[in-house]
Formats: structure tokens, sequence, C-alpha cells
């Protein structure tokens, strides 16, 4: 909690190095989110909108990680 609510939560997500994601750091993350005990249901009347937010930005984060993998492979073939 400490980190969420901290002031500069927002800018360190904006400025995340998304070149820095590689595929172990994409499946562990792809697994977490897939897994029944991350059930937006439940966490969302205590956490509000946030965990749907992160969530959201995590699995958008995954998708364009996937999306740069299939196209730089496109460019070098």
């Amino acid at each position: 909690m400490q980190f969420l609510s901290g002031g500069n939560f927002l800018s360190r997500l904006s400025s995340f190095p998304v070149d820095s994601l590689n595929d172990e750091t994409v499946e562990l993350l792809q697994t977490y989110l897939v897994s029944e005990d991350m059930e937006l249901e439940l966490a969302a009347p205590t956490s509000g909108t946030l965990v749907t937010g992160l969530h959201s930005w995590l699995l958008a984060l995954c998708s364009l990680y996937n999306v740069n993998k299939k196209v730089i492979d496109t460019k070098v073939n």
C-alpha cells in the first residue's frame, strides 16, 4: 500500500520502461493475471477502481509486448 499511495505512483507507471520487458517477465505477469486468486469482483469493493485499472494496465502491457515481438520478428525476416 505504501508503494501505491506514494505521490509518484502514476508517473512511475507512465514512465515504465516497456522496452525492458522480456519473455520471462511477461509469462510471470500473465500467470498472476489469470490466476483464480486474482478475481477482480472480490478485490474491486475494497480497492475501488485501483485494482481494475492496474489489472487493465498490466494486460495492455503484456499485449503490447506480444505485438512488438511479432512486429520485430516480421521485420527481421
